[in-house]
């Protein structure tokens, strides 16, 4: 791909997730959403990006009249590869290390959970 910013044909490295929807608790389930930027490799252009949405059941009970929050450590970009040779595919995701704990007086319980998810390289939509 010829970059815009600097004309040159580049190849792209992965900029940091970037968090677009905080990690929530919310009626039993876990929500948040991510956005991943490939970026130009000599100038750090946004060149082609993608979301990935969180909303899955967190794996717990709970009363209902305590009150629950979340907190996350930022998101880490993972990579992974299937097949091998021309048929190989690569895969750009997320994964979001989170806690819910309850703040309710004299409420001592955390439940701790990850959210990862990733998607194909060459499904990222263009910026240029």
């Amino acid at each position: 791909m010829r970059c815009p910013d600097c004309e040159k044909f580049v190849s792209y490295e992965m900029a940091d997730p970037e968090m677009v929807q905080e990690v929530e608790y919310d009626n039993g389930n876990v929500s948040a959403e991510v956005r991943l930027v490939k970026q130009c490799a000599d100038c750090g252009a946004e060149l082609e990006e993608t979301s990935i949405y969180f909303d899955q059941s967190a794996d717990f009970e709970h009363d209902d009249e305590h009150e629950m929050v979340a907190d996350a450590d930022d998101p880490e970009s993972t990579e992974r590869t299937e097949g091998s040779g021309r048929y190989m595919k690569k895969f750009l995701g997320v994964s979001i290390s989170y806690k819910i704990r309850c703040i309710t007086e004299g409420c001592n319980f955390v439940y701790e959970g990850t959210l990862e998810d990733d998607v194909q390289a060459s499904s990222f939509d263009s910026l240029v």
